[in-house]
C-alpha cells in the first residue's frame, strides 16, 4: 500500500466542506454579516438584491439570496455590524411583490439540510404575515392623514427643536416635528406626528433617504428596570423611523423612486444592553401597513399585545427628535383607555 496516498486523501476528506458531507448548516442572527454571507455561499447562494430592486434604510443595509436548490429567498438586514433581521421565503411565495410581505417569515435562524435539501426555522418574535391577517381593522385608514381623527389626546406641540428658528449653514434639511397626538381602542394604540415638510416633500427635494427619530416606552415608568446603558433610561421599548426609497440599481439610468417610512419596533434585551428583540417591523409599502406618511404627517397604529400594553396600562412615551439634543426630548404620560 502507498501510504502517501493514504496521507493524501485524509488530509482532502478533512478540508472537505461539511455541506459536502451531508450535514446540516446553520445561519442565525448570532454570526457577523460577512459569516452569514459566506455560509449562504457555500450552500450555493445567490444575491439578487440587484434584480430585486434592494430598499435603502440609513444606516441598515439589506441583501437578498437565493437558494435555488432549496427553493428559498433569504433577506439579511445588517445594521451596526451585526445582524439585525434575517427573512424567508418559499420562491412562490417572493415572486409575486404584492404577496411578498403577507408570506414574509421572520426567523432568529434556519438550518439547511444539505441532503434532503429541507430548511427548518426558528421564529423571532415578529409576528409572520400570516398572523398579522387575523389582527381586528385598525378604527383609522393608516395613510397619514389627519382628517380622519375624531377622537385623540395631544402629547406635546411642539417636538424637539423648532428647526424654523434655527439659524445654521447649510440650512437644516431634515424633517422638522410638530405636534404629536395619540389615541387608542380595543386592539391598537395610534400615534400621529404632524411633519413640515412632509417625507414625500423631503424626498422630492433632496432624493435622499434619513429618519424621522425614536420612539421610547416605558412600561412601568421606573428607571430600575429596562435600559441601562442608553438613554433615556429605564425605557423598555425602542421605536425606530427611518425613510427610505426603493432603487433599481442593475439599471444605470435608474433614479431614486417611491419613498417610504419604516417603523422598527424592539425591545431592550438586558444579556446584549441593547434593543435587540425584534417585535415588529413594517414599512408603508406593505399591503396592510401599520404606518405610512402622507401630506399631514406620519400616521402609526401600533399593536397593544406588541408593546404588552392593555385597558387601564399607564407608561411614559418620549420621542427623540433626529438631530435634536438628549436635552431635547419630548415626553407623556399615556394611558390606555
Amino acid at each position: 500500500m502507498d501510504y502517501r496516498k493514504v496521507k493524501l486523501i485524509g488530509a482532502m476528506l478533512i478540508t472537505l466542506p461539511l455541506l459536502a458531507l451531508g450535514d446540516k448548516v446553520n445561519v442565525s442572527l448570532s454570526m457577523s454579516p460577512e459569516k452569514a454571507v459566506a455560509t449562504l455561499k457555500s450552500l450555493g447562494a445567490v444575491d439578487i438584491s440587484y434584480a430585486v430592486g434592494r430598499k435603502y434604510l440609513k444606516p441598515a443595509k439589506a441583501s437578498f439570496w437565493e437558494l435555488r436548490d432549496y427553493d428559498a429567498v433569504f433577506l439579511l438586514l445588517e445594521e451596526e455590524d451585526k445582524l439585525s433581521n434575517i427573512s424567508y421565503w418559499a420562491v412562490k411565495d417572493f415572486t409575486p411583490k404584492d404577496r411578498r410581505s403577507d408570506r414574509e417569515q421572520t426567523v432568529k435562524a434556519f438550518s439547511v439540510d444539505t441532503e434532503t435539501k429541507k430548511i427548518s426555522t426558528e421564529n423571532s418574535a415578529r409576528t409572520s404575515g400570516a398572523a398579522k391577517a387575523k389582527n381586528a381593522k385598525p378604527k383609522y385608514k393608516i395613510d397619514g392623514l389627519f382628517g380622519d381623527w375624531k377622537t385623540y389626546e395631544t402629547g406635546w406641540q411642539e417636538t424637539g427643536i423648532d428647526w424654523n428658528k434655527v439659524k445654521m449653514t447649510p440650512a437644516f434639511n431634515g424633517i422638522d416635528l410638530k405636534e404629536f397626538y395619540y389615541d387608542n381602542d380595543e386592539s391598537y394604540l395610534y400615534l400621529f406626528l404632524i411633519c413640515k415638510p412632509s417625507v414625500q416633500e423631503r424626498f422630492d427635494r433632496s432624493q435622499s433617504s434619513g429618519a424621522l427619530g425614536y420612539f421610547y416606552i416605558d412600561l412601568d415608568m421606573s428607571t430600575n428596570t429596562g435600559s441601562s446603558e442608553k438613554m433615556p433610561f429605564g425605557t423598555d421599548i425602542e421605536i425606530w423611523l427611518p425613510t427610505g426609497f426603493t432603487m433599481v440599481v442593475s439599471d444605470p439610468k435608474s433614479s431614486p423612486t417611491n419613498c417610504f417610512i419604516a417603523c422598527e419596533v424592539k425591545g431592550w434585551d438586558a444579556a446584549s444592553k441593547d434593543f435587540e428583540k425584534m417585535i415588529r417591523k413594517g414599512d408603508s409599502n406593505d399591503p396592510e401597513p401599520f404606518v405610512a406618511h402622507g401630506k399631514d404627517g406620519v400616521e402609526m397604529a401600533l399593536l397593544l399585545s406588541d408593546l404588552g400594553l392593555r385597558k387601564g396600562s399607564k407608561f411614559s412615551l418620549q420621542c427623540l427628535e433626529m438631530e435634536s439634543p438628549v436635552d431635547y426630548i419630548s415626553g407623556a404620560t399615556i394611558q390606555i383607555k
